[in-house]
């Protein structure tokens, strides 16, 4: 992902949102029985159809994104604005493999030197796994509004390995 950031980076604006949107339609277009894409704003607290662990998970990822993400991530931060991308735009957020969700949770993004790109720092040494198998669990369901990823734990896990 590192590596798609620095080169959309150096792209027309233009060509960006345009991607974007297509991605967008891409997703929309799913079979009615998928899950939609959300609209972007501010991503809510867990609601009441979430009971159970699932209740306790969601109210947890929702605590480490008010905590770490929602500060740069919330709405009236546009994507040419050098600020954080909406979490709803986040392809990651919408890939059936949670991998890559985890590594830019994890390592962050950072632009090479001198180079004009959006930076996120990695929460690797501030979350737990647990944390951040939360905030994933969160993200997907209450960013995306899509089904659950399997294994997360595992994946999360995993990551830590070089």
């Amino acid at each position: 992902m590192q590596q798609v950031v620095e080169n959309l980076g150096q792209a027309d604006p233009r060509d960006v949102e345009a991607m974007a949107a297509w991605v967008h339609t891409y997703l929309r277009q799913a079979p009615a029985s998928a899950p939609r894409a959300r609209a972007a704003g501010p991503l809510p607290a867990p609601g009441e159809g979430d009971t159970g662990a699932d209740a306790s998970r969601m109210r947890a990822g929702y605590a480490v994104y008010r905590d770490a993400c929602a500060r740069c991530h919330e709405p009236g931060r546009g994507p040419g604005s050098g600020a954080a991308l909406p979490l709803q735009q986040a392809v990651a957020l919408y890939d059936p493999d949670p991998r890559s969700l985890v590594h830019l949770i994890r390592d962050g993004i950072e632009p090479p030197d001198g180079a004009p790109a959006r930076w996120m720092p990695g929460f690797a040494a501030i979350l737990s796994d647990g944390q951040t198998a939360d905030l994933a669990a969160y993200l997907r369901r209450y960013g995306a509004g899509q089904a659950p990823w399997e294994h997360l734990e595992d994946t999360v896990r995993k990551a830590k390995r070089p």
